[in-house]
């Protein structure tokens, strides 16, 4: 497993990973992201489980939701 710098936020530790700060921000953008796409993007980024709630954690409280790919919703 790859060592990765730390970005704490709120008192929450999320390995600073270029692909999470991404999620992160398509999350903030769109105020929503999917379990499914979540799920892809912390499998590819191999990181420890403790940093996976922690992850889970940050989106929670930073107001993203998190929604199954079903309720994705449209931009029409």
């Amino acid at each position: 497993m790859e060592a990765y710098s730390l970005l704490t936020v709120s008192d929450i530790t999320v390995p600073d990973v270029d692909q999470l700060r991404k999620l992160a921000d398509r999350g903030h953008e769109n105020g929503y992201l999917t379990m499914q796409e979540i799920a892809q993007e912390l499998y590819e980024a191999d990181i420890a489980e403790e940093h996976v709630k922690d992850f889970y954690t940050y989106l929670v409280e930073h107001d993203i939701e998190l929604i199954d790919a079903g309720d994705a919703r449209s931009d029409g």
